[in-house]
């Protein structure tokens, strides 16, 4: 049984280089919407802008995720440009944002 992607909206943490940059390129090749986020800016709009020279759809969302404060606006900024997020190819804890998800009304700063 094969695990059909194409469609799924993915939020990638950790972009910038290694299994993160593989992933996400990946992802996009077949056929994902990805958000990718990292804390090196120049990084991430190399990767966003070799997606989209491949034809995929990405969004980059630059961040540290150890501080609360851009994690909630990473996450929320993905969430809202994804329309959702279907999977989370992350070393997030997502219990520590699943209200921020599940009420979207939660104050983002």
């Amino acid at each position: 049984m094969a695990l059909e992607l194409g469609g799924s909206k993915v939020l990638i943490t950790g972009a910038t280089s290694g299994i993160g940059r593989e992933t996400a390129k990946l992802l996009a090749q077949l056929g994902c919407v990805v958000a990718i986020t990292g804390r090196r800016q120049e990084r991430l709009d190399e990767l966003e802008k070799e997606i989209k020279d491949s034809g995929g759809r990405v969004f980059s969302f630059c961040g540290d995720l150890f501080d609360p404060v851009s994690l909630r606006r990473i996450v929320a900024g993905a969430a809202d440009q994804l329309d959702g997020i279907d999977i989370s190819g992350a070393r997030l804890d997502l219990a520590a944002v699943s209200e921020m998800l599940v009420r979207p009304s939660a104050q983002v700063t």
